[in-house]
């Protein structure tokens, strides 16, 4: 908090000697300044500062409370845009050239001409780039990055547990975790189901209709093409072993 207010109270000293010193710019010019002899020369640029150190309390006395007002808002939105400041410092020096030409007495000199209005516009643009770049830059404070919470997980929900897009279409995190609706769920698996079971009667359908497209052949044909599988009976090996029958022994 000390930090902030230190920093808006340099930023808002600095406007000022900077639109002070602006102003006077415009009634010394730079050009006749140069042109001047020696003597002249210092004699009138001490009379430029002191002219200009006038001009900053006088742009102090009538600006600090919008200054203030100004600021605030930077500060609690955390503006560091160097264009509000800019549209800040113009916005009041414009009030002060009307406050200005309002306190005027009739029939005295008045501003009210093009090069008073410059010389003020010009001093509150310069006035807000002096205040950015000793405060307004830095309004808000520090700003720390905020890291990713990995405790949480997201919570995919998709229509089809089968597509692949709502995966790719997630936030990439270390861990995913997809919960489908029930009512949902239930319907993909019955439709899967479905068409699963259809698949397979169709493959069926195929294959009887192919089996029956087949021509069946007629019992003669199959007998006369039919190769026979039975063997002729084995005529009876003899016996070494046994004594073949003499022929006195049918005689007796």
């Amino acid at each position: 908090m000390i930090g902030t207010m230190s920093r808006v109270l340099t930023g808002f000293l600095l406007a000022c000697l900077t639109a002070g010193l602006v102003t006077v710019l415009y009634v010394f010019p730079p050009s006749q300044m140069a042109a001047l002899p020696a003597n002249v020369f210092n004699e009138r640029a001490g009379q430029a500062g002191i002219l200009a150190l006038l001009a900053a309390t006088h742009s102090a006395i009538f600006g600090a409370a919008f200054t203030l007002i100004a600021a605030v808002i930077g500060e609690w939105l955390s503006i560091r845009n160097v264009v509000y400041y800019l549209l800040a410092g113009t916005a009041i020096a414009l009030l002060g050239f009307l406050a200005q030409f309002s306190s005027e007495v009739t029939g005295q000199p008045t501003i009210l001409n093009n090069y008073a209005l410059m010389a003020f516009l010009t001093a509150g643009f310069f006035a807000g780039v002096a205040y950015w770049l000793a405060a307004g830059q830095f309004a808000g404070g520090r700003r720390t990055l905020s890291r990713p919470d990995f405790t949480t997980r997201p919570r995919i929900f998709s229509k089809n547990p089968f597509n692949k897009d709502a995966f790719s279409k997630a936030w990439k995190r270390p861990r995913i975790v997809v919960e489908d609706a029930p009512e949902d769920d239930k319907k993909a698996s019955s439709l899967s189901e479905r068409i699963d079971s259809e698949r397979i009667e169709n493959a069926e359908a195929k294959v009887r209709i192919r089996s029956s497209a087949r021509p069946n052949p007629s019992p003669s044909a199959a007998a006369a093409t039919s190769v026979p599988t039975t063997k002729a009976p084995l005529e009876p090996r003899p016996n070494p072993a046994a004594k073949p029958d003499s022929p006195n022994s049918d005689e007796a």
